[in-house]
């Protein structure tokens, strides 16, 4: 119970979370894009710039808010990001280091059962896991593994770790997946959904 009341993300670590994927995007992908000298594109904004140029071929389907959003702020380099990352951090800390003295691997649910997209509505259905959100903040190593179908699509379970427990977890996901009889299961292969794969 205790876990779960930590693990809650408040509308502010949420928020914060934003901000810095906002801003990691904004300069990592300048920083990337600026090293591609076969690339006609050398930043962020140019990305949005070519695609609104070709929104009928590139913005078809889906928008690019969040490209958008990234490409106005000033990225990592701003007191904003450093406050927001430092928080993040801290509730993603509090939410594990408690555990690592008496557990090697955290095993729980990845993410919700997978969802169809759907090039109307977007991804309505989406919904991420509670356990990889401030497993991703820290940069811990995660394993997931599928471990059955709902309405034939796939769940997994995910194996979280401390810094440095990579062979534990692949230990620990390779058992669970032979136990199960997961590696030879042809349901998990790809199938045809309306036509696309």
């Amino acid at each position: 119970l205790e876990f779960r009341r930590v693990l809650f993300r408040s509308d502010a670590v949420q928020a914060d979370e934003f901000l810095v994927l906002l801003s990691e995007l904004r300069t990592l992908l300048d920083d990337y894009l600026s090293t591609r000298r076969d690339c006609a594109v050398r930043s962020l904004r140019d990305v949005v710039d070519f695609n609104r140029r070709n929104a009928e071929r590139e913005l078809a389907h889906f928008g690019q808010e969040f490209f958008e959003q990234a490409s106005t702020t000033d990225g990592m380099r701003t007191v904003e990001y450093a406050e927001a990352r430092r928080r993040n951090v801290e509730w993603a800390n509090a939410c594990f280091a408690p555990l690592w003295a008496d557990f090697d691997v955290l095993v729980a649910p990845a993410y919700a059962p997978a969802w169809n997209t759907d090039y109307a509505k977007g991804h309505s259905e989406a919904r991420g896991g509670a356990v990889t959100t401030p497993a991703a903040i820290l940069g811990l190593p995660i394993v997931t593994i599928p471990c059955g179908l709902v309405n034939g699509l796939p769940v997994g379970v995910s194996f979280v770790g401390p810094a440095q427990s990579e062979a534990a977890l692949i230990a620990a996901a390779s058992v669970v997946e032979a136990s199960l009889g997961l590696a030879g299961d042809t349901s998990f292969r790809p199938r045809d959904i309306g036509g696309t794969r």
